[in-house]
Formats: C-alpha cells, sequence, structure tokens
C-alpha cells in the first residue's frame, strides 16, 4: 500500500467528516459549497479506493475512529466552538444526500415565496 496514497485517503476523510461535523452543528450556515466539499470528498475516496484497491471499505472503518477524531479538532478549529454533536455514522459520511432544500434555501437568505 502506497504510504502516499493511505495519508491522501486519511486526509479527504478528515476533511469529509469535518464538513459533516461542521453540517450538523451549524444549521444556519449550511451552503450548497458544503454539500459540493461533501460530495467531492468522497468522490476522491471512491476515485483512491479504484486506483488503490487495498483502500477498501474495510481499511476506512479501521481508521474510521482515529480520523473522525482528527476531524472533530479541525471541525471546532474551523468553527471556534465545541462540536455539540460529534459522532457520525457510517451512513452520514458516505450515503446520505446532504441537500440543501428549497424552502431550508428561502429560509436562510430570508426570502418566502408563496403561490
Amino acid at each position: 500500500m502506497s504510504k502516499s496514497n493511505k495519508d491522501s485517503m486519511k486526509s479527504h476523510l478528515e476533511n469529509l467528516m469535518a464538513h459533516i461535523l461542521k453540517w450538523k452543528n451549524q444549521i444556519s450556515k449550511r451552503t450548497p459549497s458544503w454539500a459540493k466539499t461533501i460530495l467531492n470528498a468522497r468522490g476522491e475516496i471512491k476515485r483512491l479506493q479504484k486506483k488503490q484497491p487495498s483502500l477498501n471499505d474495510k481499511y476506512l472503518e479501521k481508521i474510521f475512529e482515529e480520523t473522525l477524531e482528527k476531524a472533530r479538532k479541525a471541525a471546532e478549529n474551523e468553527m471556534q466552538e465545541p462540536v455539540k454533536d460529534s459522532q457520525l455514522t457510517w451512513y452520514e459520511v458516505f450515503k446520505n444526500p446532504y441537500i440543501l432544500s428549497m424552502i431550508l434555501i428561502a429560509l436562510l437568505i430570508g426570502i418566502w415565496v408563496w403561490k
């Protein structure tokens, strides 16, 4: 297993987890760019898995908790406040769609359109 690929995988996973923690903890600050960052990190993880099959889901399970702790610290540093909900499930990290509904977007920017 290439060390640079392992390091890259850990970095993408940490970035993915940090953004999801921010998503869960800063609801009023959610933006489409956060959702895009989450999707991009997932894509990079899949790309690395195709490039190096040993970086499979079993490997991700092995580094999940260690990476989550690093992600929590990164999220707290970026948010400048403690993470209140620091638990993540496999579903939240790799399956949840993370999309902003039009209603939520309207509420966040103060526009409410009635038809």
